[in-house]
């Protein structure tokens, strides 16, 4: 995935109010999240989680919740379980990874709950 710094040529073409949801690694950088946040751009952390039988790990991933794994992760789980083919067509991806149980999560800061999360 790309560094999430590198939407930075692009934030003056971002409209005040708009939501960015990030799932990059690493993830946007201190410097642009002030900026983001002086133009009143909101920017959310992406996660993924299992929803049919959640991932409570004793250990968490750095800048994650514990019953949430990033989309590299999720690929990887996804592409496993069914095959590397699902991984070509995106429709297809999202469609096996929600029969797996697995949606979206967006957290606001990384100390706080991810929304729509049980934890």
């Amino acid at each position: 995935t790309s560094c999430g710094d590198d939407l930075a040529p692009w934030v003056s073409f971002i409209e005040s109010g708009s939501y960015i949801a990030d799932d990059t690694h690493p993830c946007v950088g201190p410097a642009l999240q002030e900026v983001l946040k002086s133009k009143k751009i909101y920017l959310l952390k992406a996660a993924a989680c299992n929803i049919k039988e959640p991932l409570i790990t004793s250990l968490r991933l750095p800048n994650f919740q514990s019953d949430s794994i990033p989309g590299c992760l999720l690929e990887a789980l996804v592409v496993a379980r069914c095959n590397s083919k699902v991984a070509e067509d995106f429709g297809e991806f999202c469609e096996s990874a929600r029969l797996l149980g697995f949606g979206s999560q967006l957290m606001e800061d990384l100390d706080e709950v991810l929304i729509g999360s049980k934890t």
